[in-house]
C-alpha cells in the first residue's frame, strides 16, 4: 500500500481545489477564511471520497519503473555497443537476465517448477520468448546503427501495435480518448525521430 500522495489535492490561488488524480478532475471550492489553520483545512477536506486522493494504482507503479528501467537500458545498451556485434550483444544480455532472474525468484520466494506450467502456457510463453528474442535482436541493431534518443521513441511505436493486438485477440476496448492518446504518443514519437 502506497501512501496518499501530498500533491494529490492543490489548493489554487482561486481557492479552487484540484484533484489531480480523480476521475471526473472536479474543482471543488474551498472558503480559505475558514481554512486557516492546517486542522481546518483538514477538516475541509474529510468529506472528498477516498478515491479522489487515493494512492496510484499498483500497475502504474510497475509500469512506471518499467519506464525507468527500459530508459536506463537503451543508454547503457549504446553505450555498449560502440565496439561489439549486435547480435553477440543481444545474446550476452539475454544470458544475463537468464542467470538474473532466477535469484530474483529464489530471493523472493517465488521459485517454482516451470516444468508444472500446462502445456498451453508453454506454447504462448514460447512464443513470446521467440518474439522477445527478435524484438531485442532488432532493437540492438538499431541502436548500433544510430542514436538512441532516435530509436527508443520509434521502438515505442509497439503501443500502437499492442493496443491493436490486445483489440483484435484480447478483447480489450480503449476509449475514444485513449486511442487518440495512442496516436499522438506514436505519432509524436515517430516525428521526433525523423526530424532528428
Amino acid at each position: 500500500m502506497f501512501p496518499v500522495w501530498p500533491w494529490a489535492a492543490i489548493p489554487s490561488k482561486n481557492n479552487i481545489r484540484i484533484d489531480l488524480f480523480s476521475n471526473d478532475m472536479a474543482c471543488r471550492r474551498l472558503n480559505r477564511s475558514n481554512a486557516a489553520t492546517t486542522g481546518q483545512l483538514q477538516g475541509r477536506m474529510a468529506g472528498v471520497r477516498s478515491d479522489d486522493m487515493g494512492p496510484l494504482p499498483l500497475w502504474f507503479v510497475w509500469a512506471l519503473g518499467s519506464a525507468v528501467f527500459a530508459g536506463i537500458t537503451a543508454v547503457l545498451a549504446k553505450a555498449g555497443l560502440e565496439d561489439v556485434d549486435p547480435d553477440l550483444a543481444t545474446l550476452v544480455r539475454t544470458g544475463i537476465v537468464a542467470l538474473f532472474l532466477p535469484l530474483l525468484l529464489v530471493a523472493a520466494g517465488k521459485w517454482s517448477n516451470p516444468f508444472e506450467l500446462s502445456g498451453r502456457t508453454w506454447w504462448f510463453l514460447g512464443f513470446s520468448g521467440i518474439a522477445t528474442g527478435l524484438s531485442w535482436i532488432c532493437y540492438f541493431r538499431a541502436l548500433k546503427a544510430g542514436q538512441a534518443s532516435l530509436v527508443v521513441p520509434v521502438d515505442r511505436l509497439s503501443l500502437l501495435v499492442v493496443a491493436l493486438l490486445a483489440f483484435l485477440f484480447l478483447d480489450e476496448r480503449p476509449s475514444i480518448l485513449g486511442w487518440i492518446g495512442l496516436l499522438l504518443v506514436g505519432g509524436g514519437g515517430l516525428l521526433f525521430s525523423l526530424s532528428g
